[in-house]
């Protein structure tokens, strides 16, 4: 019978899968929330306002916390997905039949040395906010997509001469 320790090593990741979509779920409920009480609060305010400055002023400030709240919302649902499609492939990885168990450990190290190089890669200069980061990735995006684009069009016109 496996002690202890070997059967909780061997469903770890099960159970951190596990937990990682409960804060999930708990996350888009919290953002729900958040963003019904900042509606609750702006039509509160407008309510209040006398003139259409203040009013705009409640419309723009409620726009802001909204669009932030969905950011958030967003950047949620874009890391669970991620992380299981890292755990995902990883079992794929890691598990697969195919192959010997030599390749397997190989694997396994070139997957730990991967994760060593994402752990220590810099995180975002701080005081950026959620929407700059949002508009730079998506930017870079972009560029990007017209980049791969035009290579794919100059290869095209060279094999059409």
């Amino acid at each position: 019978m496996p002690s202890l320790k070997d059967w909780f090593s061997s469903h770890h990741a099960t159970i951190k899968q596990r937990g990682d979509k409960q804060k999930g779920k708990t996350a888009t409920v919290a953002a729900g929330f958040k963003t019904i009480s900042a509606n609750f609060r702006a039509a509160k305010k407008m309510s209040k306002a006398t003139t259409e400055e203040e009013k705009d002023a409640v419309q723009a400030e409620l726009e802001e916390q909204n669009q932030s709240n969905l950011l958030g919302l967003l950047w949620t649902s874009t890391s669970i997905d991620i992380t299981n499609t890292l755990n995902v492939a990883t079992q794929m990885v890691l598990f697969d039949q195919s192959v010997n168990v030599e390749t397997r450990k190989k694997r396994g190290f070139a997957l730990r040395a991967l994760g060593e190089i994402f752990e220590a890669a810099p995180t975002p200069e701080d005081g950026k906010t959620a929407q700059a980061a949002y508009e730079e990735a998506a930017q870079a995006a972009m560029v990007e997509t017209l980049k791969r684009k035009d290579e794919v069009e100059k290869a095209a016109t060279v094999e059409t001469m």
